[in-house]
């Protein structure tokens, strides 16, 4: 069934970006993204010979990326 034709749009969790997307939202070069992707760094799906990252994978990979500075100490 084409996308098209689904009775209401897909998810946004399920939104697929490309690479440009993908980096605009992650604000790193789409090289830098394509490195990531081929070290399996990042999630990523290929559908045929193209690549595209599930949006909400993507933002859980930000989050788990996420670093905590230390607490000082009083």
């Amino acid at each position: 069934m084409a996308v098209d034709a689904l009775p209401h749009p897909p998810d946004e969790e399920f939104q697929l970006l490309t690479a440009d997307e993908a980096s605009e939202l992650i604000r790193l070069p789409r090289s830098s993204l394509y490195e990531l992707a081929r070290n399996r760094r990042i999630p990523f799906v290929r559908i045929g010979r193209r690549v595209f990252f599930v949006r909400a994978a993507v933002v859980q990979w930000i989050i788990d990326e996420m670093s905590v500075p230390p607490r000082r100490r009083a």
